[in-house]
């Protein structure tokens, strides 16, 4: 099975984020170049197709905490919301930071190429009362479509005159043309914080915490998180909401009483209902834990925290990329809704950092301040048990990049999962105070007990900075945006790069809300068999096998074959080994030669795969997969090979730069000078003949482990 990334994606090693290019047709910027999986990776059997970037807001001052839902009927209407204005406070950037109240809303009815902006629940005279007629709104929105079309948003709304807090509730049956109120929401003291809604099995419920809802003298010190759900039962048919439910903080399978927020929740395939939320009281450990009500609207309650993990991510810890606001764990749920496998499966996906003085939940070896990772995990018995940490970003565990305010979307056709979210790994200058910020996502399936990642991709084309956007003390904000269906992910985040060069504040000042949409193609490729092993006949074992090539006309590969009674040389041929690749390509690989070991009972032999057109280029870029063929080599007694597959390797050529600056000319200039040594040979030439296997000492010994072709 082949993975095929679509090569609009530039490869961070050979390409900067700043100097990355698009092209623009049909309202969206496309990025032009190849895509570089930084460490080997379980692949998925299916094929991502990059559609393309847009500013969907075009909006003066900041957007952020962004959010996006997929109508589930017309997937041409597409909705966007997210906080508007920013925080008054000193000014780090080139703009002054704007308080201002309301919503920004942008709506879509044609897959996303054109966009309609607009500020909801907004009071512009300030006189406390909002321009719509709906509770003046503050922040942390957020939006869901259910399978009947209505479209769901939830935001935290805060009187500018009486401080009154509420979790306000509209429906839309119109994809955002008109809204209708719902719900609103005080708590039991008009104090209450981060909302958010999810619709589906006709319902729709919104968690949110209730500061006030405990007997703690301070009520910003403790609360409690929240839950209330309302029957669907068609378009424009909602129910009324039922009394909203406390969520159980204590009991054996908590751990003991912890004060949750920044919470989410979803729903399952058979109307049960799971709730999460990080712990805010550690300035270190927050933790994450979970509540399941078995039954939703039915008589069953939400039943006891369960504890998922400790993330060594305080509440709000700075890090270079987010320098204002910090981090949160921010843990997101998704339950599988197809009708596959892994029906009833729910993803849990937050942030874990990696410190200098412990490892990771996951045993990642130790890291530093501000080196973090998005970690996924799943639970098949709604939330009781839950699998290990997988992690899901794939850039080297060597590397201090932060990864952050991820989101994970499972597709209620397909079943496979999505996550996307906030990551510094491109920053040219490495870890630092004034850290460049992209958008990364990956796709992935669950396969036996675990889950298959494709590689990690970047969505955005130029690179963000959260200290020059004037969105002081909140920077990207808490969240970003995420939603999957029928095949198709739509991911938004904030976005100050310019990139599409429509943003009205310019480059790297004021956030507009970026929205990407990438597609999964069925791959046709034949399932592969599965690889070989040392208790597979004549133990086929590749030596030392190559898993990157980034320039050369060829890929070598060595294969030890052993038996007691010896290898049959005459076996051994041009028809052993088969490599499939992107675009269709499969090629079988040329017998070269083999040497004898072990008294003839081993034999390693050597087999080329040229280039497919004499050089490796950035057309062929992709993952490869040598597959070795049932009877294709012999023993002297007549065991012969099974069908297997023996390696896979990755073909990363970098995309050639255009126009540079003289600097960075003198500096690659620097690095790429040949250096001769005392035959005359210089250090290049040597590798890349080296790389194709023509010749020099290691090639001569036939008992080398090495490889022909290094990377």
């Amino acid at each position: 099975m082949v993975h095929r990334v679509s090569q609009y994606f530039r490869s961070p090693a050979s390409q900067g984020p700043s100097r990355l290019r698009a092209e623009r047709r049909d309202g969206f910027a496309r990025p032009v170049g190849a895509i570089e999986p930084l460490e080997e990776r379980r692949l998925m059997a299916v094929s991502l197709q990059f559609e393309g970037l847009v500013n969907a807001s075009r909006f003066p001052l900041n957007q952020t905490e962004t959010a996006i839902a997929v109508n589930r009927v017309d997937t041409n209407k597409i909705f966007l919301a997210s906080n508007q204005g920013g925080f008054v406070g000193t000014d780090e950037g080139p703009n002054d930071p704007i308080n201002e109240s309301g919503l920004f809303v942008s709506r879509s009815s044609d897959n996303g190429t054109t966009w309609t902006p607009r500020l909801i629940a907004a009071d512009a005279d300030g006189n406390g009362v909002s321009d719509d007629g709906f509770p003046i709104a503050c922040c942390d929105p957020s939006v869901s479509y259910d399978e009947f079309g209505n479209l769901f948003l939830a935001y935290l709304a805060i009187n500018p005159l009486s401080g009154v807090h509420s979790v306000v509730v509209l429906t839309s049956s119109d994809d955002g043309q008109t809204f209708t109120q719902i719900g609103d929401f005080h708590g039991e003291g008009d104090l209450v914080d981060r909302c958010e809604v999810t619709a589906a099995h006709g319902m729709v419920w919104v968690s949110f915490v209730d500061f006030l809802a405990s007997s703690s003298a301070n009520p910003f010190a403790f609360g409690s998180e929240m839950a209330v759900g309302a029957p669907v039962t068609g378009l424009g048919q909602i129910g009324q909401f039922i009394t909203p439910q406390q969520l159980p903080q204590s009991g054996p399978a908590s751990g003991g009483a912890e004060s949750p927020n920044l919470g989410h929740i979803n729903i399952g395939p058979n109307g049960e209902v799971m709730a999460t939320y990080q712990s805010v009281e550690s300035a270190q450990h927050a933790k994450i834990y979970v509540n399941t009500d078995p039954d939703g609207l039915g008589p069953a309650p939400f039943g006891n925290a369960v504890f998922v993990d400790d993330t060594q991510v305080g509440a709000k810890e700075t890090i270079p990329g987010q320098p204002e606001r910090g981090l949160s764990a921010v843990p997101t749920l998704a339950y599988d809704r197809s009708t596959g496998p892994h029906r009833g499966r729910v993803y849990i996906t937050y942030t874990q950092e990696v410190s200098e003085d412990r490892t990771d939940s996951i045993g990642r070896p130790i890291g530093a301040t501000g080196d973090t990772d998005v970690v996924l995990r799943y639970s098949d018995d709604n939330g009781a048990t839950w699998s290990p940490g997988i992690r899901v970003n794939d850039d080297p565990v060597t590397t201090a990049s932060s990864q952050f305010l991820q989101r994970v979307a499972v597709d209620p056709v397909t079943g496979a999962i999505a996550v996307g979210w906030l990551d510094s790994r491109d920053n040219a200058s490495g870890p630092g105070a004034d850290q460049q910020v992209g958008y990364y996502l990956t796709v992935g399936r669950a396969a036996g007990n675990g889950v298959d990642f494709a590689p990690n991709v970047r969505l955005n084309v130029g690179a963000s900075n959260a200290r020059l956007s004037g969105n002081f003390g909140n920077d990207y904000g808490d969240y970003t945006g995420l939603d999957f269906y029928n095949s198709v992910v739509w991911a938004a985040y904030p976005d100050n790069s310019n990139s599409t060069r429509d943003n009205p504040a310019g480059a790297l000042r004021a956030f507009d809300d970026y929205a990407a949409r990438v597609r999964l193609l069925p791959d046709t490729t034949p399932a592969e068999p599965p690889f070989v092993t040392a208790a597979s006949p004549l133990s086929p074992t590749p030596v030392k096998p190559v898993t990157l090539v980034k320039k050369g006309k060829f890929y070598n590969m060595k294969v030890s074959y052993t038996n007691p009674s010896g290898i049959n040389l005459s076996t051994l041929g041009d028809n052993d080994l088969l490599v499939t690749g992107p675009n269709g390509f499969s090629q079988a690989m040329q017998f070269l030669k083999a040497a004898r070991k072990a008294k003839g009972t081993n034999v390693i032999a050597t087999y080329r795969l040229p280039a497919p057109g004499g050089k490796w280029e950035v057309a062929e870029n992709g993952v490869y997969t040598v597959t070795l063929a049932a009877g294709s080599v012999a023993a002297t007694n007549g065991t012969v090979t099974d069908a297997g597959t023996l390696n896979k390797f990755v073909v990363n050529v970098p995309t050639k730069t255009g126009k540079q600056n003289r600097r960075e000319i003198d500096e690659q200039w620097s690095h790429y000078r040949p250096h001769h040594g005392p035959t005359g040979e210089s250090e290049e030439e040597r590798e890349e003949r080296e790389h194709e296997g023509l010749g020099g000492d290691d090639d001569k010994r036939d008992d080398s482990a090495t490889s022909l072709l290094e990377a």
